[in-house]
């Protein structure tokens, strides 16, 4: 029979990814190499920063400038979370870790080590095509070719751009892995709760739930940073792209107006997989009510019916809800308003621009 992958084989991909890049969670010993390629990092961003405030004659240099103070401030924002992630949030992701795997041990006790197994391989493997498409694709070959063209400072840039791309990447991966995991097993308690199998499923179903906002606490701070940041990107971005074709801009100026596309893109790809990951969570931890709302009872098995809708109206009041730091829901009305916003915001500008 195949073999369940524990949570930390699952998540091996992930982990091997923050070592290459000199994060080491949980590990004291080599804390020091953390350091050290935050240091290098943190003096090429300043170079990087003083590099970006010399003068251009591209018409939208200063909105330029805005968007890379930014990501500049996303950047030191991600070193605060690295800080943040070695001090306390490993431990929870840890015990995040340990209490999934008590409720595998309850699942594989009702039946479902198969589905689990071939579960576990799945995740892995979705782990995997994420990083090559995340950090290979988006981080890493769309940035070679203005990398190529950079006359001098390529190194820097490298270090300074692609290096806190790929942190942040990958530390939304991690949640990433385990949305994909929890969502996996309320999928498994839907299918008990459709097969009438409910007493002991309800306590499962409450520490999914428990888990849930637990792993929804750890990354609520990057989530509202993230969010911010990809809002500013896209929209100035995508207004120097817009800008470039409608006023019909010098061509030497294209490379600029290639890395803001890039940039927006790659920020749109990032919110969007983000927003259907927290979606899919919750619509699978929501399901259950409504399937137990659906439980056809015969009409003469009166408690039986009570104990259903009693159970139904506890599950409504601990309904699922992914947020950043309680500001708003990461679901598909957010991504309405943000690309209404920011289409909204392109459209006046380029007015502006016109008019001057």
């Amino acid at each position: 029979m195949m073999k369940t992958l524990s949570i930390q084989q699952i998540t091996f991909p992930t982990t091997f990814m923050f070592q290459i890049l000199g994060v080491y969670f949980g590990a004291k010993r080599k804390l020091l190499i953390t350091v050290l390629y935050l240091s290098i990092f943190g003096y090429y961003l300043l170079d990087f920063a003083q590099f970006v405030t010399r003068p251009s004659k591209f018409a939208l240099w200063r909105v330029l400038k805005i968007v890379t103070i930014c990501r500049i401030i996303g950047s030191v924002f991600t070193i605060v979370v690295l800080v943040l992630a070695h001090v306390k949030y490993y431990k929870n992701l840890v015990k995040l870790a340990h209490d999934i795997e008590t409720i595998d041990k309850s699942l594989v006790e009702l039946g479902f080590e198969k589905y689990l197994a071939k579960a576990s391989y799945r995740h892995h493997r979705t782990i995997i095509k994420l990083i090559i498409v995340t950090n290979v694709g988006l981080n890493v070959v769309l940035e070679a070719y203005p990398v190529w063209h950079m006359p001098h400072g390529k190194f820097g840039y490298c270090i300074s751009n692609i290096y806190p791309k790929l942190l942040i990447s990958t530390m939304t991966m991690t949640f990433y892995q385990f949305a994909i995991i929890i969502e996996e097993r309320f999928k498994i308690i839907n299918k008990l709760f459709e097969n009438g199998v409910r007493s002991r499923v309800v306590l499962l179903h409450k520490s999914l739930i428990r888990i849930s906002r637990r792993l929804n606490s750890i990354f609520a701070i990057q989530f509202l940073g993230l969010i911010v940041l990809s809002f500013i990107v896209i929209t100035a971005e995508m207004h120097v792209f817009t800008y470039y074709f409608v006023f019909n801009v010098s061509s030497r100026f294209f490379i600029i107006v290639f890395v803001g596309l890039k940039n927006s893109l790659s920020s749109t790809i990032e919110i969007c997989y983000l927003t259907k990951r927290c979606s899919r969570l919750c619509y699978e931890a929501n399901r259950s009510k409504r399937i137990l709302l659906g439980t056809r009872i015969d009409i003469f098995r009166e408690n039986e019916r009570n104990k259903i809708i009693n159970l139904a109206l506890k599950m409504m009041r601990s309904e699922l809800k992914i947020s950043a730091c309680g500001l708003f829901t990461i679901d598909n009305s957010l991504l309405y308003s943000l690309f209404g916003s920011a289409c909204s915001y392109i459209f006046v500008m380029l007015q502006f621009d016109r008019d001057n």
